[in-house]
């Protein structure tokens, strides 16, 4: 009996003591595994660090470094400070392809060859120790103990150029719009998926059943889109992400220094005349004169307005027919003096006025125009003739681009019996305008005059014409370069076709070297729409988008959502894409693809496949990093831009025009893988306690700011 007891007691005790061990060891763990992850916050922090080390604390307006994209791929913690002792180092590796690993997951497969190499190099340095510094006062004198909690290491992977699975594509692959929109994005041309899978994909995740899909993680969205028949994809996605972040704003050089806020032209005309000064001190900052800024403020309401009245006649940019030729002939018949009187003749002048107009528009004119005019002629020696008053004279139907033109004036025959002349002189004075019912919507604001030359012993007919260089500038009082003035013998001039009225051709070679225009009639729907627009006097210039003296309005201005903000503040972009990224060909090459390359909103016609939208977007980036959108353009050239052949100014502007609502240069985006091991005892262990988590990280490029987007804690 006391033996079994002593036995029981003794088998008690000794559990007491196995069990309190196990507690012990088992509490020391979870110890160990909080430690670790707490650490892993201390590993993200230092990897935050590194980044605000590496491109600048304060963005841009650092002092020193700042950058507005990141000059490498991926990079990973390294330090030369400690020497792994492990005889294993692919055990370091934070992706080690050689088992299972669920860090792997969350690797874009665009970058996949350049996250491996980083991880692979110079593994063993990849550790930071993380030591807690103890400081004691002994007899005055400072003391700093170190005890080495443990160590962390982080991979980080730059996916700031990739597209946002959650806002890019939409499920129509047919229609694609003017790139207002990231559901513009054609994602159905990207490599990684299947035939239909991105139309497919982009259909299930914005009306799925049972609800809408909104991927979290890289992770999820393989996991989400791989099974059964939703199976979009060839392979890993490899040009996706799952977030973007851009507010707006440009990055000024100028003092002040720092982010400039844009100015909003959204709305009507009635909209954009309530904060006119706000829009033209913006023409102002994106480097036009303040006579320049007026014109393309009272263009830009013409544009957007929904009548055909000029807001300034001396720059007209409305659908309206234009004066652009004036001709008069002069037929003069000569005979023997009717009265008898010697030396005299008899000349009947017979003088014709014609006028051409042009409608350089693509859309059809709305309403009926009419021409009026009045004409004086005066033969020195001769005559002197009335004023002869004309109109109105209807103008008839317009075709786009048309010339059609009218005889205006033809006074009856009167002879005149004069002493004989050497040569006859008929010098016409002409003003014009062409009229909207009352409304004058072109003129000529200095008479046109013109001087014909007739042989005075024979019959002949003599022509003399002017010809418009560029007929937005009628009514110019400045401009008195205009008109070109010729005559002859010939009808050598133009009615009915293109001037000739520059030497070598219809422009100068600082021009658009295009003549065709659009009117919109209605509110912007891409910034590049001001690429329409006259500033100057100077014939066939409009507001340039690309070149090295491009004017940088995709900067200044913005279009928001709401049409009574009057400065970009209250806007956030997503699922834009930003195209300073050298790595991810395909995801800047798809905001191009499928894009109409056409002269105005609607046309049609010419479409850039993707495999010319990839050789575009090589194009850009040769050109390098780019601080502002407008540098897009800055550093391209007219012999960039290869389809379709042969294309004109506009069709170039349309590279701009249909993408402006989809890039951005103010988003930059890391995914962040880290590992914490834990030091028990101060020492680091063979076989440490650890933990890994991916961090998804936004960064401002302008000014530097960071924050975590989200953070995942892994399994392995």
């Amino acid at each position: 009996m006391v033996l079994g007891i002593l036995s029981v007691m003794v088998l008690m005790a000794v559990a007491f003591a196995i069990a309190m061990r196990t507690e012990r060891v088992a509490a020391g763990n979870y110890a160990d595994s909080v430690r670790a992850r707490q650490l892993v916050q201390a590993g993200l922090a230092r990897a935050l660090d590194d980044l605000a080390g590496k491109l600048g604390t304060n963005g841009l307006g650092s002092a020193f470094g700042g950058t507005n994209y990141p000059p490498w791929d991926v990079t990973n913690s390294y330090t030369i400070n400690y020497t792994n002792t492990s005889t294993n180092a692919n055990v370091l590796k934070l992706l080690a392809l050689n088992r299972a690993n669920e860090a792997t997951n969350f690797v874009p497969r665009a970058l996949w060859v350049a996250a491996t190499n980083a991880d692979s190099l110079s593994a063993s340095n990849h550790w930071l120790l993380l030591d807690s510094l103890i400081y004691t006062n002994n007899d005055g004198i400072h003391l700093a103990d170190s005890n080495c909690m443990g160590r962390v290491k982080y991979l980080i992977v730059n996916c700031s150029g990739l597209l946002d699975a959650n806002f890019a594509g939409r499920a129509n692959s047919v229609i694609r719009g003017m790139g207002t929109n990231p559901s513009d994005i054609a994602i159905w041309e990207m490599p990684e998926f299947t035939p239909a899978g991105g139309a497919t994909f982009a259909n299930r995740r914005d009306a799925g059943a049972p609800s809408t899909y909104r991927y979290e993680t890289l992770e999820e969205l393989t996991a989400l889109t791989s099974v059964d028949i939703w199976s979009h994809f060839k392979e890993h996605p490899s040009n996706l992400t799952v977030y973007s972040y851009a507010p707006p704003g440009y990055w000024v050089t100028n003092p002040p220094v720092g982010v400039g806020t844009q100015v909003n032209l959204s709305g009507s005309a009635s909209d954009l005349i309530n904060r006119m000064s706000e829009i033209t001190n913006a023409f102002v900052r994106a480097g036009f004169s303040q006579s320049e800024s007026g014109v393309l403020f009272s263009n830009l309401i013409d544009y957007v307005d929904s009548d055909p009245i000029p807001t300034n006649l001396e720059c007209c940019v409305e659908n309206v027919p234009m004066i652009n030729e004036v001709v008069v002939s002069n037929n003069v018949v000569v005979a023997n003096s009717s009265g008898g009187t010697a030396g005299n003749k008899d000349y009947t002048i017979n003088p014709a006025v014609y006028v051409e107009c042009w409608y350089p528009f693509f859309s059809a004119p709305v309403g009926l125009f009419d021409l009026w005019g009045s004409v004086t002629f005066d033969a020195p020696g001769i005559f002197t003739a009335p004023a002869v008053n004309f109109g109105p004279m209807p103008l008839g139907a317009f075709a786009p681009g048309g010339f059609p033109f009218r005889i205006c004036c033809n006074p009856p025959d009167v002879p005149h019996d004069v002493l004989q002349v050497t040569t006859v002189k008929l010098v016409s004075s002409i003003t014009l305008s062409v009229k909207l019912n009352a409304e004058i919507v072109d003129q000529i604001t200095i008479p046109i005059t013109l001087t014909n030359e007739n042989d005075g012993a024979n019959n002949s007919v003599s022509y003399a014409w002017a010809e418009c260089h560029d007929p937005r500038f009628n009514a110019d009082p400045d401009n008195t370069n205009q008109w070109r003035k010729q005559s002859g013998t010939l009808p050598s001039y133009t009615l009915g076709m293109i001037n000739s009225t520059w030497p070598g051709g219809l422009f100068p070679a600082d021009s658009d070297g295009d003549a065709k225009m659009f009117v919109a009639n209605q509110p912007l729907r891409s910034i590049a729409e001001l690429g329409y627009l006259v500033y100057t006097n100077a014939p066939w210039k409009t507001v340039k988008l690309y070149g090295a003296t491009l004017h940088p309005v995709l900067d200044i201005f913005g279009l928001s959502t709401n049409t009574s903000d009057i400065l970009m503040t209250n806007m956030v972009y997503r699922g834009r894409v930003n195209c300073s990224s050298n790595y991810a060909l395909d995801a800047t090459a798809v905001v191009f693809a499928d894009m109409p390359v056409d002269q105005y909103p609607g046309e049609g016609g010419n479409v850039l496949l993707m495999p010319a939208a990839q050789a575009f977007a090589e194009k850009i980036f040769s050109k390098g990093i780019f601080t502002n959108l407008s540098d897009v353009g800055r550093n391209l050239n007219s012999a960039d831009f290869t389809f379709p052949a042969g294309l004109n100014e506009l069709q170039k502007e349309a590279y701009f025009r249909n993408t402006g609502g989809l890039l951005n240069v103010r988003q930059n985006l890391f995914t962040i893988i880290i590992e914490a091991q834990v030091a028990s005892g101060g020492n680091i262990p063979r076989n440490p306690v650890r933990q890994r988590a991916v961090a998804l990280v936004w960064r401002d490029p302008y000014t530097g700011e960071m924050f975590v987007r989200s953070i995942k804690w892994l399994r392995d």
